[in-house]
């Protein structure tokens, strides 16, 4: 493994460390290098890569839908219907009808004949770009069906890119590993979201649906080969908070284990005193908390330590100088955790 030394404190780092693990020293953006790459898994969702910006989308998008560009593929539909319409047009225009003679069209009526070609690929186009289909989910580390352990984690508010990275480098810290990062279901003012909502009934409706993507993200994990007993939940921020929310709901699967970075167990998503005993025997649960977080206090995050440690958990709880921010203290915290899977 490539590193590089701290030039503070003398520390050596992994060289994709964007800090230093001993000072905290940030390094420069030129020496951190690239993160590990991201890759794919066709075995549970297919789709297509942006040319422009690498981002995987979903198959039914016709532009990606990060940087907005407009896939080939796209681009060659939007062609051949405008070439097929045209040719109908064209067809239309110059075969007589039965017992009439043909007439040219008139100018108008050609601008007229264009207009609706242009329009009707324009809406297509339109339709496919804005159309359904679930969210963009990215892979990292080893295939779907083939590491041992496998990390759904699950972005912030807005900050998809972010948990991309921290991915890539857990899958570069841990052998075997494997990485799904899903992309939240909703869509908000500030990027997408897991939790979201201004009264309790917007917040459980938001977390119900979110809950549902998760159960087809889990169940197409276990159509690929992955058992329960393998698979760890987690996230940063809000993600996090979604991620407890689901393993101590109603009916919530037993997973391997938790991963909460800078997160809490949420008011109001249904975490009952029984569901935490339910995970007490199985499930390994690592909570990494910034002591200058201001979104999140650590003191909340100490109160979620001692719920799981009354029901007779012994979670591993590891609290770094930093804010509310993925921080290489944090990702070695996880790293170490995910490497004692048993």
């Amino acid at each position: 493994m490539q590193t590089k030394t701290c030039s503070k404190c003398g520390q050596v780092n992994p060289k994709h460390y964007l800090g230093c693990t001993g000072c905290g020293e940030m390094f420069e953006k030129e020496e951190s290098g690239p993160p590990p790459p991201v890759g794919t898994s066709q075995e549970i969702l297919g789709g297509q890569v942006c040319p422009k910006c690498s981002h995987r989308n979903p198959n039914t998008r016709a532009a990606c839908i990060n940087c907005g560009t407009v896939f080939e593929k796209a681009r060659l539909q939007s062609a051949r219907r405008r070439e097929m319409l045209d040719g109908i047009a064209a067809e239309q225009a110059v075969q007589p009808a039965s017992g009439f003679r043909a007439r040219k069209p008139s100018k108008a009526a050609a601008l007229i004949g264009v207009g609706v070609v242009v329009v009707i690929a324009v809406a297509v186009t339109l339709v496919m770009v804005l159309g359904g289909g679930p969210p963009p989910t990215q892979f990292a580390g080893a295939p779907i069906g083939e590491g041992k352990p496998t990390l759904v984690l699950l972005h912030d508010q807005g900050k998809v890119d972010d948990m991309v990275q921290a991915g890539g480098t857990l899958a570069a810290e841990v052998q075997g590993l494997s990485v799904v990062l899903p992309g939240a279901p909703h869509e908000t003012q500030k990027g997408r979201a897991w939790i979201h909502g201004r009264t309790s009934e917007e917040v459980q409706t938001a977390s119900s649906v979110s809950k549902e993507h998760l159960d087809e993200v889990l169940a197409q994990l276990r159509e690929a080969g992955v058992a329960d007993s393998d698979i760890y939940l987690g996230g940063f921020g809000k993600g996090a908070q979604m991620a407890l929310a689901y393993l101590t709901g109603d009916g919530a699967p037993t997973l391997a284990g938790a991963v909460v970075m800078n997160g809490v167990l949420p008011e109001g998503l249904n975490h009952q005193t029984n569901h935490l005993e339910k995970l007490a025997d199985t499930t390994r649960v690592v909570l990494t908390h910034g002591a200058s977080d201001g979104v999140i206090s650590v003191q909340e995050a100490k109160y979620t330590l001692r719920l799981f440690k009354e029901v007779g958990m012994e979670p591993t709880m590891v609290v770094h100088p930093g804010t509310h921010a993925i921080t290489p203290d944090g990702i070695a915290a996880v790293a170490e955790f995910l490497g004692q899977h048993p």
